[in-house]
């Protein structure tokens, strides 16, 4: 699963108008002029809001024939994303993660097939009984599952801070140590300036003291194009790797 930018996704959602242009591509591809229509905006607005969801990756576009003259531009979804903000005392975890092909597969196999056709009002009511409420349920059943792993994560992120601090670590230390176990104990310079929200001008010094420490190591990371990035892996993390033959 990819971690995306949450402030890009809140700005981008900020806007009822994108929200609601989400949701109608959510239901099936259109055209500019069909969501001005359904918006009740310009046909310009229109086309900004959409220039902004495809800046970010969101939604793609191609041309198509309209089968009643020119051929259409029409959008699509392109993405699938996970937006979750839980906050409360002692809760708080926001995320904007990009599910991964196997999570849009399953996402896929749920979609239902197409309605069949009902005898009555009677008949289409009685199958909304039978199963949206039982739905309903296992969603209120699954938030409260995370809401406790919430709760159980942060608490471990607490303890083993207090933990670090007791050591004779300094705040930046601490959180950069934190950020790092959080990620599998291995992270890209980038990785971690984005996470702790600091330029590497800042944070030079934290990785120089914790390297002097014997805490952390510089290593190189391969992306999957191919590029070496600059990262940082703990030496606890190297010494578990080591393989004896």
């Amino acid at each position: 699963m990819d971690e995306m930018s949450i402030d890009k996704i809140l700005d981008l959602l900020s806007n009822k108008h994108r929200r609601e242009i989400l949701r109608l591509l959510s239901i099936e591809d259109r055209y500019a002029y069909e969501l001005a229509k359904l918006l009740n905006i310009t046909p310009r607005a229109v086309t900004n809001h959409l220039n902004a969801l495809a800046d970010q990756g969101l939604i793609s576009s191609e041309k198509r024939s309209s089968g009643i003259g020119p051929d259409r531009e029409y959008y699509s979804l392109d993405k699938d994303i996970n937006l979750r903000i839980t906050f409360g005392r002692h809760l708080f975890a926001a995320h904007a993660n990009q599910l991964s092909s196997s999570q849009q597969s399953g996402a896929s196999a749920l979609q239902l097939s197409p309605p069949e056709k009902l005898d009555s009002l009677e008949d289409v009511i009685q199958t909304g009984l039978d199963e949206l409420p039982k739905l309903k349920q296992q969603v209120e059943i699954l938030e409260r599952e995370s809401t406790r792993y919430i709760r159980k994560y942060q608490g471990m992120m607490l303890h083993i801070g207090e933990l670090l601090k007791s050591n004779g670590l300094n705040a930046d230390e601490t959180d950069f140590l934190l950020k790092l176990i959080e990620k599998g104990g291995r992270a890209t310079l980038n990785e971690l300036c984005e996470a702790m929200n600091k330029s590497e001008v800042t944070i030079n010094p934290t990785i120089q003291n914790l390297k002097n420490l014997g805490l952390i190591s510089t290593i190189f990371i391969v992306d999957d194009d191919g590029n070496e990035k600059i990262g940082y892996e703990l030496t606890q993390f190297q010494k578990e790797r080591v393989i004896y033959q």
